[in-house]
């Protein structure tokens, strides 16, 4: 009965109490009731063993005392059958209580490292999302504050007043965002030109040349770019800890001026950390249990509550129990400790004070929790760096094929030799391109030979038509030498086509990319072809942003939409107008040439671009069927395409063309 009163005084307790009830209490009181349950049956069986005796001595002298002793021996007899019902109650009572308390102490204990284990990984991540978005929030301003005008003047023209300036600037942004001990304007030789507190730190013609974060920032392409060093002592602020964000500072405050200096922002590391670190929701038990000590790979103390790394301490320690000092401690504590070396060359030290008074199971508990977190940080870290490792590899095989996808077939993926499954993937892609290369090679000299071969042949046909013209008074005969010329030009302009074609998708004149504006291209398109388009009976409209300039082949360029307005000059009957227009859209230019005529179906739009593609059956209308398959070949050529699609009414052919990588 007292084993159930304490059992259910536990469960009063903790729903009627006000104060707060640890899981490690319910753990202690449901011990103490198992013991009070054990020690209770000890007592029950020792009086029901003392019942068993007297019932035993009184029928004894039952028996001594005959007849006047018999019924003195029924009520013995009764007596030791209770005993013995009592014993076997308080037996069940041992075995089904006991197990019971037995079992609710384990899911008790379970429940508690469940409960703990996952409240400190919660308090884990948020401390690293605190941080996260701390340091995050450094990057922000430092981009931001470069462009403040009073910094840029001061570093274009580094006068005293605008040093003044620019000092009194940056302190009025210091008095607002606490977190830095102070920031540096620095000229391109690394002389520090202004600074927020110049009255606390006098460092203003100190040159920072040596630091990291300056000769980083000085390789930073724009001013959306930003670099950051290491956590490290700086003797320049008595050396306090910093972590120290950078960038340029550029003309006008533009991202992509030309840069005039470097601003660094001196964030103050050590009250940071330990703001964030302190500031975890933990138990005043578990703050003052747990020991934790983050070096960096030169030793550095980055943030923890002990005053130095042991000594007697190796990297990679599974578990050990030494004595040290925390900060602010005065006697040694001991402390089982583990230890591991961080990827970055880092280390790691976790810790929980011993004592007698602390059972071997909950350090354990504890142990595994904070080696849990440890692994699931470093799980992160590595997955980060394997990822980033794949994608470099993955990046450069794709880079490679696409450079070859635009002509360049000279390309290979870099191998290293280690033999290794991307080693062996470039090794089999680069026989690959090996054999592309030959075969292209051989069909270029092939198709240039039989070009060139051809149009010797078709030049001379061409000269004695001409003479022949020039000596024959037959009408007859110059009707029919005119058809012969009529169609030897066609043929000439056919393999000039193909020529043309096949240099162009061999990469000839990628070298020849040239900043071209576009307005200026179009409008002397519309000169060449403004009679022609008129004698037509069209009208030739162009639209182009003046300002709007884009490296191209301007050759080529010119022959491809040369070609769509020829092509809108014999396909669009009915129509009365064709449309130049050149636009940017997003990293790509446009450039369209629509008519008002009948169009082509959406799905012939694949035909008509195929190489002596024509959708004439009757083949009634001059052409040769290469038009477009220029064109397309042209646009490749700039890492683009050609696309048809329906101007309502009419046909709308769209150069979509990219800049070169």
């Amino acid at each position: 009965m007292d084993a159930l009163s304490t059992i259910s005084a536990i469960g009063t307790q903790t729903a009627g109490s006000d104060e707060a009830v640890s899981v490690n209490d319910i753990i202690a009181r449901t011990a103490r009731a198992r013991d009070l349950t054990q020690h209770k049956v000890r007592d029950i069986r020792q009086v029901t063993n003392t019942l068993r005796i007297l019932a035993l001595n009184a029928l004894i002298e039952a028996r001594r005392a005959g007849e006047l002793g018999a019924g003195f021996g029924v009520v013995a007899d009764e007596v030791r059958n209770i005993s013995t019902q009592v014993e076997g109650l308080s037996s069940s009572l041992a075995s089904e209580l006991g197990g019971e308390i037995e079992a609710l102490e384990k899911l008790t204990r379970d429940m508690a490292r469940q409960a703990q284990g996952a409240r400190l990984t919660d308090l884990a991540l948020n401390a690293i999302e605190l941080i996260d978005r701390n340091l995050y929030e450094r990057t922000c301003d430092v981009r931001w504050w470069a462009t403040d005008s009073a910094v840029w003047e001061a570093a274009s023209h580094p006068t005293k007043d605008n040093g003044h300036y620019a000092s009194s600037r940056l302190g009025v942004i210091l008095d607002a965002y606490t977190v830095y001990i102070d920031l540096w304007l620095c000229d391109l030789d690394g002389h520090i030109l202004a600074n927020g507190r110049p009255e606390r730190h006098h460092v203003q013609g100190q040159n920072v040349r040596d630091r990291t974060w300056f000769s980083r920032a000085l390789s930073l392409r724009n001013g959306q770019e930003f670099a950051v060093a290491d956590i490290t002592t700086e003797p320049l602020l008595g050396n306090a800890q910093v972590a120290t964000y950078a960038t340029g500072v550029r003309q006008d405050g533009d991202p992509h001026g030309a840069l005039l200096g470097v601003l660094g922002i001196q964030f103050d590391w050590q009250p940071q950390a330990l703001t964030i670190t302190q500031g975890a929701r933990l138990s005043q038990e578990e703050r003052d249990r747990t020991r934790v000590l983050l070096t960096d790979a030169q030793g550095r103390i980055v943030a923890g509550n002990l005053g130095a790394w042991p000594t007697t301490i190796p990297d990679n320690t599974p578990w050990r129990t030494i004595e040290l000092y925390r900060i602010g401690g005065e006697q040694p504590e001991p402390i089982g400790v583990s230890t591991s070396r961080l990827p970055d060359g880092g280390r790691l030290l976790a810790g929980i004070v011993t004592s007698h008074s602390l059972q071997l199971t909950r350090i354990y508990e504890e142990a595994l929790t904070i080696a849990f977190l440890m692994s699931l940080l470093l799980t992160l870290v590595i997955a980060i760096l394997l990822g980033r490792v794949l994608t470099r590899q993955i990046s450069a095989i794709a880079d490679t094929a696409n450079a070859v996808a635009v002509g360049a077939f000279h390309r290979r993926v870099a191998t290293d030799g280690s033999g290794d499954a991307f080693d062996r993937l470039g090794l089999s892609i680069n026989a690959m391109l090996e054999r592309i290369d030959a075969l292209v090679s051989q069909l270029r000299m092939m198709t240039d030979g039989l070009a060139h071969d051809l149009k010797s042949p078709v030049t001379r046909l061409l000269s004695v038509v001409e003479q022949a013209s020039t000596q024959t008074r037959d009408d007859q005969a110059l009707d029919a030498l005119e058809k012969v010329h009529r169609e030897a030009q066609t043929l000439q302009g056919m393999l000039s086509t193909a020529l043309l074609i096949s240099r162009t998708e061999a990469g000839f004149g990628s070298d020849r990319m040239r900043d071209t504006t576009i307005a200026e291209l179009l409008e002397d398109l519309a000169e060449v072809y403004g009679p022609l388009i008129e004698d037509s009976g069209f009208t030739l409209h162009v639209a182009a942003p003046a300002s709007l300039a884009f490296p191209l082949h301007r050759e080529l360029v010119s022959q491809a939409i040369a070609n769509l307005i020829e092509n809108a000059l014999k396909y669009a009957e009915g129509g009365d107008r064709i449309a130049l227009d050149a636009a940017m859209a997003g990293d790509a230019l446009t450039i369209s040439v629509s008519d008002n005529g009948p169009g082509i179906p959406a799905d012939q739009h694949e035909a008509a671009m195929k190489r002596f593609g024509r959708l004439d059956p009757s083949r009634t209308k001059p052409g040769s069927g290469l038009g477009l398959s220029l064109v397309e070949a042209v646009a490749r050529l700039h890492h683009g395409a050609l696309l048809l699609g329906d101007a309502a009414p009419g046909l709308r052919a769209t150069l979509r063309l990219r800049r070169p990588a």
